[in-house]
């Protein structure tokens, strides 16, 4: 601002005190400010461009922390996973051992069975050797009658002895119904520590399930919220285009107008170079002529002229034709009437084109609004200024297209300095830019940390899962055991209930038992089949999730290099933004110093001059 106001007190100083300084003096010393400024340009800008590689280095050792600390993330996963792999590895190692045990047992079992076989068959065999004997004793009665006394003898000795052994069979039979009792207490007792272990897995499922339901409707709020920064990025974009396309579109207006300007400065240099020596011999001669008919054709020639453009400039032409006729005098004289009339008229466009200059540069966020207004002025304005045309007109819109040039320097050179506050071209406050760049940066960052939460989510519900899974298998493991122990205590059971039966049914449960115990062992082999199923899948997802892990690292080099390569495009804008807006100054400092100016000053005074005689 402090620019601005100095050079609206240096102008308003030279409109006061016209006589006292020229014109020439005051460019020069806006030459030497301008000067001053492009120096004071240019250490902003190094303080700028060492800001920017400051913030490049940051943004490097940035990078480089992030990547150290994905190379640490990767280094745990690998640890979890050997971790779980040991955790496999020993629950194969126990489910061998497991195995191993109830084939042992088994193999026991069946051996038990086939001793309790054998000694039936004994048992069987000695009972029909004794019904043989029998028989014989029967048919040998007759015949030996004498030896009955001693048989009979002999049979209540081998009575007492079938007695002792039955005796001892039962006592037998007691030991080991005590001895079962007792494992069946000890049965009851392990049942119920199971049950408590599976009261408290199946509260540990709910629990986990409820958790799973929390990060799912956490992972749906994020989700939305995900949605909700994506379109308003797209909406921040959307404006960024809309700003661009303006931006563009007063620059390429703001050319148009200069290339008019630079054309007007050359038409009025090339009035001046032809008309000062005709105006300063003819002055006298047309003053004293026509003191009231060059003001008549004048207001007739500007309103037949439209806007401007459509001037006939040929000494023969028909405005200047009846009126030429009126005039007695000779062909020097007439001549340099009709020049003086065209001269007034080029200096009347003038005026409208430098009003529409300045109009235009007045309002430059505006220029949608004002596209319909052309570069020479509007109809009604330009009549108005036709008919009301009077000395000064020209100097007053000169005055005030010279305020907003200086203005215009004024402004880019606060622009190109490091507190420049507004753009130069569309006219937008640099805060307002800023802020939007602002909010869309953080917005780009907050969407890069939802979805770092939303993946860290998704990897927490995964292991969640896992532990689903795991436990899941635990209780399937534990309902086996259960299984197990129910199938020993109905055994138990049918033991005890089997003492009082016969020895051939006791034979047809042995068989039944064996049968059993043989499907028993198809479904463990079943079982173990499908473990190693498992270890096999197992095995694969570990191989899926090494994969994983090499397309982690590989994403990661291809973040860095597009890193890399969006700093690299910053910087470059930036420097062609410089670039760009030095160039802007240096035209616009140009445009400020025109030495053409003097010629216009020269020309309201001759114009002044032969307007106060009449």
């Amino acid at each position: 601002m402090i620019p601005e106001d100095e050079a609206m007190e240096s102008t308003n100083d030279f409109v006061e005190n016209e006589g006292k300084m020229a014109l020439e003096d005051y460019i020069h010393q806006v030459q030497g400010r301008s000067f001053e400024t492009a120096t004071n340009d240019i250490f902003a800008e190094l303080a700028r461009k060492e800001s920017d590689l400051i913030l490049a280095a940051e943004l490097g050792k940035a990078l480089l922390e992030r990547n150290e600390e994905l190379s640490l993330q990767n280094e745990r996963i690998a640890e979890d996973f050997s971790r779980k792999l040991e955790l496999l590895e020993q629950e194969k190692y126990g489910i061998r051992r497991r195995l191993d045990a109830v084939e042992s047992e088994l193999e026991s079992r069946v051996n038990e069975l086939q001793g309790d076989l054998q000694e039936t068959k004994l048992q069987n065999a000695e009972k029909i050797e004794s019904l043989k004997r029998l028989e014989r004793q029967k048919q040998s009665l007759i015949v030996e009658l004498t030896e009955q006394n001693q048989r009979l003898t002999n049979q209540l000795k081998e009575a007492s002895k079938n007695e002792e052994n039955l005796c001892q069979q039962l006592q037998t039979l007691r030991d080991q119904f005590n001895a079962r009792r007792s494992n069946f207490q000890d049965h009851v007792s392990h049942l119920e520590m199971l049950r408590e272990e599976i009261n408290m897995i199946t509260e540990k499922k709910q629990d986990l399930e409820r958790r799973m339901q929390n990060m799912l409707s956490e992972r749906e709020g994020l989700s939305s919220t995900l949605d909700e920064t994506t379109d308003r990025i797209m909406d921040l974009e959307n404006k960024n285009r809309e700003q661009e396309n303006q931006l563009i579109a007063s620059r390429r207006e703001l050319n148009e107008l200069r290339i008019a300007n630079s054309n007007l400065m050359d038409q009025l240099e090339t009035l001046n170079r032809h008309s000062s020596p005709t105006f300063s011999n003819s002055h006298h001669n047309v003053s004293t002529i026509l003191p009231q008919q060059s003001i008549s054709a004048e207001m007739d020639i500007s309103n037949s002229s439209g806007h401007g453009s459509g001037i006939d400039s040929r000494p023969g032409s028909q405005p200047f034709g009846d009126f030429g006729d009126e005039i007695e005098c000779d062909a020097d004289d007439q001549l340099d009437f009709e020049e003086y009339i065209k001269l007034k008229h080029e200096a009347l466009d003038t005026c409208l084109r430098i009003r529409a200059l300045c109009e235009t540069l007045r309002v430059p966020r505006e220029r949608k609004a004002s596209a319909g207004f052309s570069s020479f002025g509007s109809s009604s304005t330009s009549n108005d200024l036709s008919s009301n045309f009077k000395v000064g007109d020209l100097m007053e819109t000169y005055d005030e297209l010279e305020l907003l040039i200086h203005d215009s320097c004024a402004f880019n050179r606060r622009f190109s300095t490091p507190n420049s506050e507004s753009c130069d071209k569309c006219g937008f406050d640099r805060k307002d830019i800023l802020n939007l760049q602002s909010e869309l940066h953080t917005n780009q960052e907050t969407n890069d940390k939802l979805h770092r939460q939303v993946a860290e989510k998704l990897e927490e519900s995964k292991r969640k899962d896992e532990q689903i899974s795991e436990l899941s298998h635990k209780l399937d493991l534990k309902e086996i055991e259960l299984e197990a122990v129910k199938e020993e205590r109905d055994t138990a059971r049918r033991d005890v209930r089997d003492t009082h039966l016969a020895k051939d049914e006791l034979i047809k449960r042995a068989w039944e038992v064996r049968d059993q115990a043989v499907q028993r062992k198809n479904a463990a082999e079943i079982d173990h089949a499908k473990t190693r199923i498992e270890l096999l899948q197992a095995n694969s997802q570990l191989l899926d999730v090494v994969q994983q892990k090499v397309e982690l690292s590989q994403q990661l080099e291809q973040w860095q290099v597009d890193m890399q390569e969006l700093i690299h495009e910053q910087m470059r804008k930036k420097l062609m933004k410089q670039e760009q807006a030095k160039k802007m100054s240096n035209l616009n400092g140009l445009l400020g110093v025109n030495r053409k100016n003097s010629r216009f000053l020269g020309l309201f005074k001759f114009k002044s001059s032969n307007e106060e005689p009449s």
